[in-house]
């Protein structure tokens, strides 16, 4: 669904010189993570590249293949297996959100947080999708089509929008 798509990138970074590549998989400064919701990077994703020498100074066309989520298209992104699947909370009242209050020598506190039964959705999935398991969402392969401009220098990032992963959280 549109309402929680967010502009998503992928960035490539170059790397000249050696047939040696940078950084293996799980190594640190591989992905993108942010702690900040409205920051979009946690969608990024960080493909490296090794160019030879005379590809980085005359440039080119590179074809790469990443994995990435994409919005289930069984469910269009809901979890559920159809929308007879998906009830209000009974917790929250389909608010997303509940009040604790207690009193206090100096008065009533209240506290509102996002309601535990259905983690702030204020709904509740009763059968989930078979195609995502309930995520909302399905690992895809997809090939992407990368500029190289002429002259790029060691270490230059290239960005790509549009060929990050989808989060139905955003």
């Amino acid at each position: 669904k549109q309402d929680f798509m967010q502009i998503m990138e992928v960035e490539i970074s170059v790397h000249m010189g050696s047939n040696k590549f940078f950084g293996d998989s799980m190594g640190p400064g591989r992905f993108h993570y942010s702690s900040n919701v409205k920051d979009n990077r946690a969608l990024d994703i960080r493909y490296d590249l090794l160019l030879p020498f005379e590809e980085s100074i005359l440039g080119g066309k590179r074809e790469i293949s990443i994995s990435r989520h994409e919005t289930c298209g069984a469910c269009h992104g809901s979890g559920a297996k159809s929308s007879n699947s998906i009830t209000e909370c009974t917790q929250c009242r389909g608010q997303g959100r509940s009040m604790k209050s207690q009193r206090t020598p100096f008065g009533i506190v209240s506290q509102i947080s996002s309601c535990l039964n259905c983690d702030g959705s204020g709904k509740i999935i009763t059968e989930h999708c078979p195609s995502c398991d309930g995520s909302g969402k399905v690992q895809v392969e997809r090939s992407i089509q990368v500029d190289i401009p002429g002259g790029i220098e060691d270490g230059s990032a290239i960005r790509i929008t549009g060929g990050g992963s989808v989060d139905k959280q955003r």
